[in-house]
Formats: structure tokens, C-alpha cells, sequence
């Protein structure tokens, strides 16, 4: 018995792109097969076993690909229910509702994989949506909160020339609604109604499902963010320094700064504790500031009145020494006031080290940070900054 074997690796790239091609129309044939076998049923006004049949069908293929890709394609929606419904104009619309409280109502910079940006615009053409989902608005006990306006909880609602379908209720926010546009003012037949009817609730899990992804990776992200976050200031922490600098095989030729605020207490006890708030407020967004835009370096709060920053190798030593003795004497010259009105100035102290020119472990670099630190510290009169490189 002879076998044969179709082996595409001995395909030349013409063979190889006609193969493409005859499985892509393959793909074609059989989905306009589909369309026309429900749009056959529609024009009947039927409805029957071969619709819901047909229809599975047709769907299983837009199932795939809002399954698959890491956003909801709005435009793939339209065009397959645009393709079922001929001659009705199929407008999705997602709304303003869901995108604020995803984000809370801002517009945070997530990762390119999780912007649902283009998701949630509210696209309005030339069509007033807002008197149509006012006139929707007919039934008190059945009616949610979207944007201000009150429109029904799930269903499909129509009027002459218009249809509206409302998904139904997600996390107390309306995810979003299908508006179709018919032509010459007239109302959907029943089985383009069932037709809409039986293809929203086949899609909508998928679009709950992405939804509630986003949902959970924003609250893991906050989380993640707030862990890591100093609470006072909004500059990182102890335990972010812990990740970026020992847990970080490339940080070891960092130059690493420690840094402390000079009389904390006395500030305290001096001109109350909102002040001594302030000051440390402000040192963690000036030093943020300068170390980040300056010298491509990270800043964290390590505890009440300390600081540490990371700085790359590649930044040249000169420059971080004027870059930080600049820091200090502009610094100086911020005037801050009491919780009674009064002004006073503060010092801080500064020690950096690295081991570009010295065999030292991670732990020791930052050790010998904070000594130089003390050092400068205990210079009452002129906190001469120390360093090791």
C-alpha cells in the first residue's frame, strides 16, 4: 500500500501561498453560505430549528476571534452582524460608564495589552444617542444608572427606524448597547429580532469575560503599585528598593545614595507634625525629580526621615557629584512654614558609593552609603557630602 504524504515543507513559496489563499477562500465560501442560509430564514420571517442552527455556525468563527485576541474588536462585531442584518446600519457602543469604573475615572497608562481605550469611546456619529436613550427610558422599576441617563436593564428595544439592544448589567455598570438603524423608518421584523436576540447573548460572555479580565488586572496591578508605594510621598519603598537593587543582577555597579533629613524631631516638635509632613513630601518629589530627570536614577523612602536613590553606571561620576551638590544647595534655600505661620529651612545629609573601583557585595556598598551619610550628617556646619567612587 502506498501512502502519500503532503509534506508543505517541500512546498516552493508560490505553492505555499496559493495553498493559503484556497483554505482563506475555503473560509469565505462557507461563511457567505452561512449568511445567505439566515438571511434566506429573515426574509421568510421564519423562525425555526435551521436559523439557531446556521446561526451557532456563522457565530462559532467571530466566538474565535474575540476569544483569542487580547481586545474586545468592536469592528469585528459590526461587520458580522452587519453581514446577518442587510440593510440596517449597526452601530456598537460601549460606554463612557464601564471605562470610568475600570479606571476609576482616570485614564491611567497601563500596558498596550490591557488600554481598552478604543473599547470604551463612546462613538456618536451624526446620531444623538442621548434623546434615544431617553426615550427609552419608559419603565421606572427596570431602569440603571448609565452616564446620567436611564435606560433599560437588557433587551431589545425598538422604535420606528430605530433599535436598541442593552447588555445586561455588569459589576452595577451597563458594559455597553447595539444601536441599528433601519431603513426608511421601519421596525424589525420578528425574526430579525430573534436573530439580534439569539447573537448578543452568544457574544456577551465573551465580552463579560474580558471585562472582568481587565477588571481583575487593574486591581492587581493597584495592589502591586500600592505595595510597592510609599504612602506619604508616592515615590517608592523600602520593600521596591529591596526588588530593584538585591533582587537585580544589573544593579550592581550602581552608584547607591543615601539620604537623610537633618533635625526630623525637632521640626516635629518645633512646628508640628503637618509641616514635618510637608518637608518630607516635598524632599521625596524634588529628589524624585532631580535623580530621575537628571541622572536616570530611581528614588525610594526607606523610612520616616530616609531616602535612598540608584544611579546607573553610565552616568558619569562628575556629574552626579555636581548634580547632587546642586540639589543640596537649592535645597537650602526652600522656605517652609509653620502650622502657625512661621518660616524655617532644613538640611539634609548625603552619602553615595559604588563598587566600580572597589570589590564590594551589594550590602556592603549600601552600608559604607549610609556611614558617609552620618559623616556628612554630623557636619552641623557645612553637611559636606560624602563619597566613595
Amino acid at each position: 500500500m502506498a501512502f502519500i504524504i503532503n509534506d508543505r515543507k517541500n512546498l516552493t513559496p508560490l505553492e505555499e501561498e496559493n495553498r493559503q489563499l484556497k483554505e482563506e477562500l475555503k473560509k469565505l465560501t462557507a461563511k457567505h453560505k452561512l449568511i445567505s442560509q439566515i438571511n434566506t430564514v429573515i426574509e421568510n420571517r421564519s423562525i425555526s430549528d435551521d436559523l439557531y442552527k446556521t446561526l451557532h455556525l456563522y457565530l462559532i468563527e467571530l466566538m474565535d476571534k474575540l476569544n483569542y485576541s487580547k481586545d474586545i474588536d468592536v469592528y469585528a462585531i459590526q461587520e458580522y452582524l452587519g453581514n446577518l442584518l442587510s440593510g440596517i446600519n449597526v452601530q456598537i457602543f460601549i460606554g463612557e460608564g464601564v471605562y470610568k469604573q475600570l479606571y476609576n475615572g482616570e485614564n491611567k497608562d497601563l500596558p498596550p495589552e490591557y488600554n481598552f481605550a478604543e473599547l470604551y469611546d463612546l462613538r456618536t456619529s451624526d446620531f444623538d444617542i442621548s434623546n434615544l436613550l431617553k426615550e427609552v427610558s419608559d419603565s421606572e422599576s427596570q431602569l440603571v444608572e448609565f452616564s446620567d441617563i436611564k435606560i433599560r436593564k437588557i433587551g431589545l428595544q425598538q422604535y420606528k427606524g430605530v433599535a436598541v439592544w442593552v447588555m445586561d448589567p455588569l459589576l452595577n455598570i451597563i458594559p455597553g448597547f447595539v444601536i441599528f438603524l433601519l431603513k426608511d423608518k421601519k421596525f424589525l421584523t420578528l425574526a430579525q429580532k430573534e436573530v439580534i436576540t439569539v447573537f448578543m447573548k452568544m457574544i456577551q460572555p465573551v465580552l463579560y469575560g474580558k471585562i472582568l479580565t481587565s477588571r481583575l488586572v487593574i486591581e492587581a496591578s493597584e495592589a502591586i503599585r500600592l505595595a510597592n508605594t510609599d504612602g506619604l510621598t508616592g515615590i517608592f519603598n523600602r520593600l521596591k528598593f529591596n526588588k530593584d537593587y538585591f533582587d537585580n543582577d544589573d544593579t550592581v555597579n550602581y552608584y547607591v545614595g543615601y539620604l537623610d533629613m537633618c533635625r526630623l524631631k525637632q521640626i516635629n516638635d518645633t512646628y508640628g507634625h503637618m509641616s514635618a509632613d510637608n518637608v518630607i513630601y516635598t524632599l521625596g518629589q524634588e529628589l524624585k525629580r532631580v535623580i530621575t530627570e537628571k541622572l536616570s536614577g530611581q528614588v525610594y523612602r526607606v523610612g520616616g526621615d530616609e531616602f535612598t536613590f540608584i544611579i546607573p553606571p553610565n552616568v558619569k561620576p562628575q556629574i552626579i557629584k555636581d548634580t547632587i551638590e546642586q540639589f543640596q544647595k537649592d535645597w537650602q534655600k526652600i522656605v517652609f512654614k509653620g502650622e502657625k505661620g512661621e518660616e524655617f529651612v532644613t538640611h539634609i545629609a548625603i552619602g553615595i558609593c559604588s563598587n566600580i573601583n572597589f570589590t564590594m557585595t551589594k550590602e556592603e556598598v549600601l552600608k559604607t552609603a549610609d556611614n558617609l551619610m552620618y559623616i556628612c550628617k554630623n557636619d552641623r556646619e557645612n553637611y559636606v557630602i560624602q563619597y566613595n567612587f
